[in-house]
């Protein structure tokens, strides 16, 4: 005999699994102890009951003791259903639990030792996936915070910074007169063009902005540029910023009418009869002008250093500051390893900690590039130079930022030199 709990009732079974009573689970303690003793329940079996009805035990067994004459079976831990037509009997539940289990051991036996390794792992994997993506969420949720955070601080502290330059001033558009002639246009890039005209009878290099180019970056250029006073530097006769394009009104530099370059002097043959170790010391002495300001160039070379005449001697002026940044705010490149060998293809005056991403924009990269400008211009000069022009290229083009020279240590070196 077995009593077997329902969802409402408990149930007497006999031995052969059939229900012969059933009552409420409140009356539980004493229906069970008079049907166990109205069996032949051995007396073992009938303390084993009583002990667990003092302990209050009795009402939460889910089966107790099945037992005849003969035989005793204990069994625990059997929730049967009940169905429509009444409690299914504790045999063919066995029976199916036993059937169950058996396919299931079958089951498992047929897989091989890679899927029964793939099945029973997948779970931890997944629970180990979910956990790595739910970390990675947050993390990329903090990081946007911070990004943000920090983007609004630097454009406040760039407003701050613009606020207190110098304001340039606005120049009147109908005050610029076009030059119509083949020299006009002295050059074009990313930024527009660059054009030689009239300013009230003033010849001047006008650079006319594309009209993507932001009003900030153009007041930047022209904010950061007239604070310069070296004779190296342009000099900023003002801006139109009222409507686009923008336009930037500097300094024309050149010889004879002519606009030229490190680049142009070689090829026109001007360069033959130029002091090459003095424009260079000059070209280092504005650079150290501009560290001195707290300002980096970040685009040193032949094409952005023109030569000027004045009183029959030729000086290099440094042009083209759109890449130019604060010391306190340089730019720190993120580049993949296909962008970095494109860009060392275009960009080869480019300090390589720069391109690489392993350093910021320092004085150590415009070095870098001044060293860069030295080597090339160099094999372009038929004439030779002595042995410390070939020992500062060198020295300024290593690869350890750290072992490069200071633009001090250049210019003194190349004072015993001119």
């Amino acid at each position: 005999m077995a009593v077997v709990k329902t969802r409402k009732s408990l149930s007497v079974c006999n031995a052969e699994g059939f229900a012969v009573s059933s009552f409420s689970q409140a009356d539980a303690p004493q229906r069970c102890l008079s049907a166990y003793r109205a069996s032949e329940t051995p007396l073992a079996d009938s303390r084993l009951f009583q002990k667990r009805q003092s302990e209050g035990k009795a009402d939460s067994m889910v089966a107790l003791v099945a037992c005849s004459s003969r035989q005793k079976d204990i069994v625990e831990d059997i929730d049967v259903q009940a169905s429509g037509r009444g409690s299914r009997s504790l045999e063919s539940l066995r029976r199916k639990r036993l059937r169950r289990n058996k396919k299931k051991r079958e089951a498992i036996k047929m897989m091989s030792k890679s899927e029964r390794k793939t099945k029973y792992s997948s779970r931890a994997k997944k629970e180990v996936e979910s956990e790595i993506l739910a970390k990675t969420e947050k993390r990329h949720s903090e990081l946007k915070e911070r990004c943000i955070k920090y983007q609004t601080r630097y454009e406040k502290e760039k407003e701050k910074k613009l606020k207190s330059y110098r304001v340039t001033k606005s120049i009147e558009r109908k005050n610029l007169k076009d030059i119509s002639h083949k020299g006009a246009i002295l050059g074009k890039g990313v930024f527009g063009v660059c054009k030689k005209m009239l300013y009230r009878g003033i010849t001047v290099a006008v650079k006319t902005f594309q009209d993507n180019v932001k009003l900030d970056l153009v007041k930047w250029e022209a904010d950061v540029l007239n604070l310069f006073d070296h004779p190296g530097l342009p000099l900023v006769f003002g801006a139109s910023l009222e409507v686009k394009p923008y336009q930037l009104v500097l300094q024309f530099h050149g010889i004879d009418g002519k606009c030229v370059t490190f680049n142009k002097a070689i090829q026109s043959g001007v360069g033959d009869r130029l002091d090459w170790v003095s424009i260079f010391k000059e070209t280092a002495e504005a650079l150290y002008f501009m560290h001195k300001k707290g300002f980096l160039h970040n685009d040193l070379k032949s094409d952005n250093i023109v030569l000027s005449e004045e009183n029959n001697a030729i000086h290099p002026v440094i042009i083209d500051f759109g890449k130019c940044r604060s010391l306190s705010n340089p730019k720190r490149y993120s580049l993949t390893a296909k962008e970095q060998k494109k860009y060392k293809e275009y960009h080869r005056h480019i300090a390589p900690e720069v391109v690489k991403g392993t350093h910021s924009q320092s004085f150590k990269s415009d070095i870098y590039s001044y060293g860069y400008l030295l080597s090339q211009m160099s094999k372009l000069i038929s004439k030779t130079f002595d042995d410390v022009i070939a020992d500062i290229s060198i020295a300024c083009v290593r690869t350890d930022p750290d072992q490069r020279p200071t633009l001090t240590e250049i210019v003194i070196k190349l004072n015993y030199n001119v």
